[in-house]
């Protein structure tokens, strides 16, 4: 970036590009601010944990990723895959990517001195997969 006359870019990322934005983020210290528009929080599982949620491929992954896997091995890797639980279609190549190489939002966010803003989407979208994930709140009574 600042060989192309950016020397400190506020840097703006969106969903998947969010992801990537915390990355570029945490490996460029001197970013003076970051800014995240739905974003999700990434991470080597977030194929399973998306698809215990219902999204991506549901309860299929080691079925989609045997699949993406023959596509690869046979020079199909960009094919397109339709996935489940989702309007989202994916290469075969991406998919096996985001099995391994996802960066971990919240662990680089960590490592980041930059500034931070986040939409109320992001906030809320985040809530609600974390109770997806998590399952039902139990309440502690004192009596």
């Amino acid at each position: 970036m600042a060989e192309r006359g950016f020397p400190h870019p506020v840097i703006i990322g969106h969903s998947n590009g969010g992801m990537l934005a915390v990355r570029h983020v945490a490996d460029h210290p001197q970013t003076p601010a970051l800014v995240l528009l739905s974003a999700h929080l990434g991470g080597r599982n977030i194929m399973e944990r998306t698809s215990k949620a219902g999204l991506m491929a549901q309860d299929r992954v080691e079925e989609i990723t045997a699949h993406a896997r023959e596509l690869v091995a046979s020079g199909r890797g960009r094919e397109l895959m339709l996935m489940p639980g989702w309007w989202y279609a994916i290469s075969a190549e991406s998919y096996l990517d985001r099995l391994t190489e996802t960066p971990d939002g919240l662990a680089l966010a960590r490592r980041s001195n930059a500034r931070r803003s986040t939409s109320a989407a992001t906030t809320n979208r985040a809530r609600t997969t974390r109770r997806r994930l998590q399952g039902p709140r139990r309440r502690l009574v004192h009596r």
